[in-house]
């Protein structure tokens, strides 16, 4: 089931800072379910059912989302991939 690794690694990372609070694993889980957003634009997937009530994993999911959406967006245009070396002049 996909995000079901990330959920129990969000699960043990909440334990884990409960124990030691300056712990970077719930930071590690974080990055995971960007990456998982990211990957998931690319493949047309909506929120994984494991992130849907967990506000952290949600919200990660979805700047990964947009971070798929928003590169994607870079890669098709013209100006960003003219070669110039110039500023796109839609996206800086």
């Amino acid at each position: 089931m996909r995000g079901l690794e990330i959920r129990a690694a969000f699960a043990l990372a909440t334990v884990a800072q409960i124990i030691d609070p300056d712990t970077d694993e719930m930071l590690m889980v974080v990055i995971d379910a960007e990456c998982q957003g990211h990957i998931d634009y690319l493949n047309g997937e909506a929120l994984p059912t494991m992130f849907a009530d967990e506000p952290v994993l949600r919200r990660a999911w979805k700047r990964g989302h947009r971070d798929g959406e928003y590169s994607a967006e870079l890669e098709a245009c013209p100006h960003c991939n003219a070669g110039t070396g110039n500023p796109c002049p839609v996206h800086g």
